[in-house]
């Protein structure tokens, strides 16, 4: 079996019509999605919390701060 991985950010209906063309010529599709932040564990989300402050602190301006913010 030969793999084939796609990555493009695309819109829903381009990628169900994606699907729909790959089915068609019978390859079968197997949809996953990349990790979201907002889906993960207790455990991920403090592991993620204790490795930041672990880090050392950037020192940063209110004005630079704010310009973050803008972004």
């Amino acid at each position: 079996m030969k793999t084939i991985q796609l990555q493009h950010n695309i819109s829903d209906e381009q990628y169900q019509m994606a699907v729909r063309l790959l089915e068609a010529i019978n390859i079968k599709v197997k949809q996953t999605s990349q990790a979201d932040d907002a889906k993960m564990s207790k455990e991920a989300f403090y592991a993620k919390i204790d490795e930041a402050l672990e880090q050392e602190p950037i020192p940063m301006t209110r004005n630079e701060l704010h310009a973050l913010h803008r972004l």
